[in-house]
């Protein structure tokens, strides 16, 4: 009993740790010193950024009619040409048609995007 005890103790204290890495690496990230948020993945200030968005319900969870709340899970998937073109093997953006559950399915690359 007090192996399993010590066991449990030390799951939390590795999930605790994982937990501050994580915050860590947030903000080494997002440091204003090494972060612009101003800055767009465009050669030109006048290049449009096409960021497409595509999200499918994956459960409905509850319905509170009296309030208008429902609380949902889904998957949501941000594509920009630039994640498609930098990246072998990454979804190509979302077409038109029926909407899919669940995540996107890799397949082959994208053809590269070229500015026009």
């Amino acid at each position: 009993m007090a192996l399993l005890r010590v066991l449990c103790l030390l799951a939390a204290l590795r999930r605790g740790l994982g937990t501050d890495t994580e915050e860590r690496l947030v903000e080494y990230l997002l440091d204003p010193a090494r972060y612009n948020k101003l800055i767009r993945p465009a050669t030109n200030g006048s290049e449009l950024v096409t960021v497409q968005l595509m999200v499918s319900l994956a459960q409905l969870i509850s319905v509170h009619e009296r309030e208008q709340i429902m609380t949902t899970n889904v998957w949501l998937t941000q594509v920009g040409a630039a994640d498609t073109a930098a990246v072998p093997g990454t979804p190509c953006p979302p077409q038109p048609g029926p909407p899919v559950l669940g995540p996107p399915p890799l397949g082959p690359p994208c053809p590269p995007i070229h500015p026009g």
